[in-house]
């Protein structure tokens, strides 16, 4: 959610069969796709839609192991309305919700 040009989208591919990346911003998911490509990462799908779409979005992405966030749930205005639906695409049994941020050693 909120995948911006792929950043952590990119950095867990090499961990996972597959990875959406989805972002609002034609911009942002023209530009995670060229550095995926650039450094051959063919398990990324970039998807179009912000956490207003992700009741339209669950039937055709079916269900996840895990949703990561980065640094944009703070720009989502109904948090509860977006972890629920988060929630109803994530599997039941042993899914995860990950707010990640970055951390400077």
């Amino acid at each position: 959610m909120g995948a911006g040009p792929g950043q952590l989208s990119l950095l867990i591919a090499p961990f996972v069969a597959e990875v959406v990346a989805i972002e609002p911003e034609p911009d942002m998911l023209a530009e995670g796709e060229r550095r995926a490509a650039m450094a051959g990462i063919g398990n990324v799908r970039f998807v179009a839609g912000s956490s207003d779409d992700l009741p339209a979005l669950r039937s055709p992405l079916d269900i996840f192991c895990a949703a990561l966030m980065g640094q944009s749930f703070h720009w989502m205005v109904d948090k509860d309305r977006v972890l629920e639906d988060l929630s109803a695409m994530i599997d039941e049994a042993d899914g995860v919700i990950a707010f990640v941020t970055p951390r400077r050693i």
